[in-house]
């Protein structure tokens, strides 16, 4: 009991003061003891075993280090690994998406450039359908003018403002376009080289509007591409000073075909050529259709006879004062009207008189007019000539037998003088063709009584023999040419 009260006293001077080296040395023989007789018990009584459970500190805790620096490797390359996996994934999980956007979109961009071409596609039909049908006929043809043609008709107060609407109304309607075609170019030049001599030159070319119409037509033909347009063989001259046709028309002999207006022909056929580029010793098929158009030329005729009259009155005041001059008579009405149909029957040249300029601005309009519509101008044929008798509309579906009545009621009326009225009387006694060839075979009537067979029945209360022959007559007659 001593003793632990000293090593109490002890303990609790140590914790109160700082130990000396002596003291030092006391408190380890003290923990060595107690440690050596702590350890000593603990094995007797086997409450520990020093084989089992020794274990030096610095083994285990190498042993756990290394253990725990595995594991922490392992642990973080697997969270690697999963990172790497989750990346991975989540790139292919976004290129994926990506690739079905784009697929997506492509289908889109696809199925609209689909939609486009099905829409321009049906636009063309549609315009093809409309253009079959001549709605865009005038867009496709274009009016070649001399340069100066309009430019004088406008400018000159002579022909007043009906003449200035009725070009502006052409202007409208088609593509005019002042053009010489030997040059090549849109051109005003009063001294083209293709007036024929007085005569002013109107021609037309055309072009499918679903090509381009006469828009590219006009500018294929300033690029000279003659392939990409159609020139129409027409060729209309206007003589606006009809003094100039006259001049054509005087000959040295009243015996003469009029040579100067021959060679002036040959002239313009030459020159036509030569503008459309068409070799001269081509055959007859490229020769245009020319057309004459002569203002005011019969009044002309008539000045030149009245001034001549009055130069004759002044010949014979100047013969009786003993001076002699002799001039040719004028073209008379009779020359002009023989040069008309000398062009017509020699050349197949036509000739048309006009009084006034708007006249002639009128043909060309409808000129223009018809040669845009040729293309789509139907033949008339036979059969639209005839008379259409329409059906009876009111006959049941089913009702065969009305219907093959109706039919045979107008079969009968395609008969001269056969009225409907008669067909309707007939049909109610011999209802099928068949029934009355039938009646005509019958052997027991004679010839006689065959071509009255039906005299009777035709009009009521009245004989109609004429008309029963020639119903006879159509039903027996092997005469295919026979007159009914």
């Amino acid at each position: 009991m001593i003793a632990l009260q000293v090593l109490k006293t002890r303990l609790v001077s140590s914790l109160t003061t700082i130990p000396t080296k002596s003291q030092w040395l006391q408190v380890m023989g003290i923990t060595f003891t107690t440690t050596s007789v702590t350890g000593i018990l603990a094995t007797a009584t086997n409450f520990i075993n020093p084989m089992e459970h020794f274990d030096p500190p610095s083994r285990t805790t190498t042993t756990t280090t290394t253990k725990s620096t595995s594991q922490q490797r392992q642990k973080l390359q697997k969270q690697q690994q999963r990172e790497e996996l989750k990346r991975k994934r989540g790139e292919e999980k976004k290129q994926q998406v990506e690739e079905r956007k784009a697929q997506r979109l492509a289908i889109k961009v696809a199925k609209k450039k689909q939609q486009e071409e099905q829409k321009l596609e049906k636009h063309k039909r549609l315009q093809q359908a409309q253009q079959k049908m001549g709605k865009f006929a005038t867009q496709e043809i274009a009016v070649l003018v001399h340069p100066t043609f309009f430019l004088q008709l406008t400018t000159q107060k002579k022909y007043g403002d009906k003449v200035k609407e009725l070009i502006q109304n052409l202007q409208e309607a088609y593509s005019v376009q002042p053009y010489d075609v030997k040059s090549g170019s849109s051109s005003n030049d009063a001294n083209s080289s293709l007036s024929f001599d007085g005569g002013i030159p109107i021609q037309w070319i055309r072009k499918d509007y679903v090509k381009g119409g006469a828009k590219d037509a006009l500018q294929a033909l300033q690029c000279k591409e003659s392939h990409r347009y159609q020139h129409l063989h027409r060729l209309v001259i206007v003589f606006e000073d009809p003094s100039k046709f006259i001049k054509l028309l005087q000959r040295p002999h009243e015996d003469d075909d009029y040579p100067k207006l021959e060679t002036y022909l040959d002239k313009v056929l030459f020159q036509w050529k030569l503008d459309w580029d068409i070799p001269s010793s081509s055959t007859t098929d490229t020769k245009p259709s020319i057309i004459l158009l002569l203002h005011q030329v019969a009044d002309e005729v008539h000045r030149q006879w009245n001034a001549h009259a009055k130069s004759k009155d002044n010949r014979r005041s100047s013969a009786s004062s003993g001076v002699v001059t002799t001039t040719a008579a004028p073209v008379s009405d009779a020359e002009l009207h023989d040069a008309i149909c000398f062009m017509l029957v020699q050349h197949q040249i036509e000739c048309l008189l006009y009084d006034t300029m708007e006249e002639i601005i009128d043909f060309i309009t409808k000129m223009t007019r018809a040669l845009s519509e040729k293309p789509y101008q139907q033949q008339v044929t036979e059969l639209e000539c005839i008379k259409k008798i329409k059906a009876d509309n009111t006959l049941a579906e089913q009702d065969l037998i009305a219907k093959a009545n109706d039919c045979w009621v107008r079969q009968l009326q395609q008969l001269p003088r056969m009225s409907e009225n008669f067909a309707f009387n007939l049909a109610q006694h011999y209802a099928t063709p068949r029934q009355l060839w039938n009646a005509y075979q019958d052997p027991n009537l004679s010839e006689g009584e065959k071509r009255g067979l039906v005299s009777s029945i035709i009009q009521d209360g009245r004989e109609n023999r004429k008309m029963s022959d020639t119903l006879y007559r159509f039903m027996t007659s092997s005469d295919v040419k026979e007159l009914l």
